[in-house]
């Protein structure tokens, strides 16, 4: 991730940035390189008064989850945005666009929520049960016990995210049968090197 994430103008609304790390990078030789902490921002990006447009409010309802950075996360009126088991500065005052604005609602500053590491998970496994195969399908191994960040920035976006982390499937690849892959029960037709099972 580069320096500034989150919603980026009129009010992107149900957002949720879940189980994340920002980094500051800039491209040095043609390879992007990591310059630090990174942002995840949620405000009020003002306008230009004398033309009368501008970003405005960037999001309302949005959801900062279990994150690494340097957070901005404000209210606009009549709507909350909020920081959860995040870790790393809350910018605020003339570090922000807009000082003036409230603040969201942070808590757990400081420290991941480990009994709820995902909250998209969280809500899959309600939503699908944990013996349903969409609900395994839908993360690595390696995710069920901590991040991948390390990972994904070691791969740095060369060349296929494989080893032994990923194993990617597609409907039109070569047939399968039943049986076991990394640990997780496979029922598809069908298994590729190429999208995340």
């Amino acid at each position: 991730l580069v320096d500034d994430n989150g919603p980026h103008l009129w009010y992107s609304t149900g957002i949720l940035f879940d189980s994340m790390k920002a980094l500051k990078a800039k491209p040095i030789d043609g390879i992007w390189e990591p310059m630090g902490l990174g942002h995840f921002n949620v405000q009020n990006r003002k306008g230009n008064p004398a033309t009368g447009k501008g970003h405005g409010w960037a999001g309302a309802q949005v959801m900062f989850w279990n994150l690494e950075g340097q957070f901005i996360c404000d209210a606009p009126n009549g709507a909350m945005n909020w920081a959860i088991g995040c870790i790393g500065d809350i910018v605020d005052g003339e570090g922000s666009r807009s000082p003036e604005e409230p603040p969201g609602i942070f808590q757990s500053h400081g420290k991941h929520l480990e009994d709820i590491r995902s909250l998209f998970y969280a809500q899959l496994r309600d939503r699908k049960g944990t013996n349903s195969e969409s609900y395994h399908a839908s993360f690595l191994p390696q995710q069920k016990n901590g991040f991948i960040w390390d990972q994904l920035q070691a791969w740095g976006g060369d060349g296929l995210f494989l080893d032994s982390l990923v194993t990617w499937y597609d409907e039109d690849a070569l047939p399968l049968t039943f049986g076991d892959i990394g640990g997780f029960r496979v029922g598809s037709s069908s298994l590729k090197v190429g999208g995340i099972i």
